[in-house]
């Protein structure tokens, strides 16, 4: 990065921002994240200033920044940058509930009309998956759950501190719409191996004049079978699993915004979305039969890939083999990551009501509940995140001995 890009970007930053007295802090941003995610940041507050939501774009891009920073190593020359990948082992959340929305919602495009394509400066690691902290366990639902649509409620948060409680239609693009189906544990597990072969072909996206943008891969079912650990597949492996590829870029889901005064009155109704935009399928007539698909990921979800609102989960966590046990782990980490060293408690009753499970007859009982959780934490417990620490679970009796709590943090064995 030489001094004159460094000056030009300083001022039009301060074009924007009209914060002279912030020249310091944006120099040392500069340095530390490169010219390219500093841009990026400063795009994303023409955008929001366009659509007039940010009203005061000094301390919007101030928080943009701080976020980034908190994310990375401080390099040993700030004249160069780290030759290896980012990884975000903190939940990176967006800033605020509104950025969330306005992320999330859908823009119309024509996808014969892609200017270029583009990689994200700092692509993450290899070895994760970059899991979109918009996703948690409400999303997904077990395989013995036979319902094509219902109504849950998922909690959306953002860096900021707000948390809200919104309703989540699965299964319909909008209430009332025809019902298309909820996307399994299993869904969530090849979506995870998607993302990671997005992550292994250089995290590459098409860029629309509009400024729509769509993360894209090409996957290969063989070597998607490989990261779920399914190897020497036959003709029905490859069926199922490009059925389920192809049910990520079917099955929709609508946040229904209506039901939280914040949002109401601001006139923000709900948004129904997918995860992909669409999937493509080309079969291979070799000795070796081979079954590939292209996979372009919908808009909102691409936004949240590129703005990195993610935590990065290590491959192992494809490996997680009870239902449950994932659940759990979908809930847990982006929590213990966030709190350090610090506990996390919560009853059994409650997190089989915050993972939104299907009615079944072992919630009633006390015993039952015990059991069925006990499995969990001996599949868990162990088990690393990305820094490193390993996961320390264990059931204790709630103070009314009629629950059991479950008690977690994250341990350093080093």
């Amino acid at each position: 990065m030489s001094i004159t890009q460094e000056h030009d970007l300083i001022d039009r930053i301060l074009d924007v921002t009209k914060s002279p007295h912030s020249t310091l802090f944006y120099k040392k941003a500069v340095k530390q994240l490169g010219c390219g995610i500093v841009e990026e940041e400063l795009g994303e507050v023409r955008m929001q200033m366009q659509t007039g939501y940010v009203k005061d774009p000094a301390k919007y891009f101030t928080k943009l920044l701080q976020n980034q920073l908190s994310h990375i190593q401080p390099l040993s020359n700030p004249d160069e940058k780290s030759s290896e990948p980012v990884v975000f082992s903190k939940t990176y959340f967006s800033p605020t509930q509104l950025d969330l929305f306005t992320e999330l919602t859908p823009v119309t495009f024509d996808p014969e009309k892609a200017e270029d394509s583009l990689a994200v400066d700092l692509p993450y690691s290899k070895d994760s998956i970059p899991w979109v902290t918009l996703l948690e366990p409400g999303f997904f639902t077990f395989s013995s759950n036979k319902a094509k649509s219902d109504k849950v409620s998922v909690v959306l948060r953002s860096l900021d501190g707000a948390s809200f409680r919104v309703p989540l239609v699965r299964g319909r693009i909008k209430p009332g719409g025809d019902e298309r189906g909820i996307l399994k544990v299993e869904h969530a597990k090849v979506l995870g191996a998607i993302e990671n072969i997005w992550v292994q072909q250089g995290c590459q996206f098409l860029r629309y004049p509009n400024g729509a943008i769509s993360a894209y891969c090409h996957v290969s079912i063989r070597n998607l079978a490989g990261l779920l650990g399914r190897h020497n597949i036959g003709g029905k492996d490859r069926i199922e699993l490009a059925d389920m590829v192809y049910d990520l870029s079917v099955f929709p889901y609508y946040l229904d915004y209506s039901a939280v005064p914040e949002y109401k009155s601001l006139g923000l109704k709900g948004i129904g979305f997918k995860i992909l935009k669409s999937a493509s399928l080309v079969d291979k007539h070799a000795i070796n039969a081979e079954t590939n698909m292209t996979v372009y990921f919908d808009k909102g979800y691409s936004q949240q890939l590129y703005n990195r609102r993610v935590v990065s989960r290590p491959l192992d966590m494809l490996s997680i083999r009870g239902e449950l046990s994932y659940l759990v782990r979908l809930y847990l980490e982006p929590i213990l990551v966030s709190r350090g060293s610090s506990e996390h408690s919560v009853g059994l009753c409650r997190l089989i009501e915050l993972l939104n499970l299907p009615p079944a007859d072992w919630h009633k009982r006390r015993n039952q509940r015990k059991r069925h959780f006990t499995k969990v934490i001996n599949e868990l417990n162990q088990r690393k995140v990305y820094d490193g620490r390993v996961f320390h679970c264990q059931l204790q009796p709630s103070l009314s001995k009629d629950d059991h709590i479950l008690v977690s943090r994250l341990v350093d064995l080093s």
